[in-house]
């Protein structure tokens, strides 16, 4: 990905999201379906304050 390291970060902390090209990028690397991504950003608890990619971040990838 041609990203820089603050974009990746504002999208793990929430105060960013990726645009459709990036999630199906980052589907791509991380070997998860884009629809996991897609409801990860959809959860109604994540906010500036927390991580949109936890499972990411932990290293569990689910499929």
């Amino acid at each position: 990905m041609n990203v820089d390291r603050s974009t990746i970060s504002k999208y793990e902390t929430g105060q960013l999201l990726p645009t459709y090209q990036a999630l199906i990028q980052l589907a791509e690397i991380y070997k998860v379906d884009k629809t996991f991504l897609l409801e990860e950003l959809e959860q109604p608890h994540l906010n500036k304050h927390t991580s949109a990619t936890p499972y990411i971040k932990e290293g569990i990838h689910r499929p």
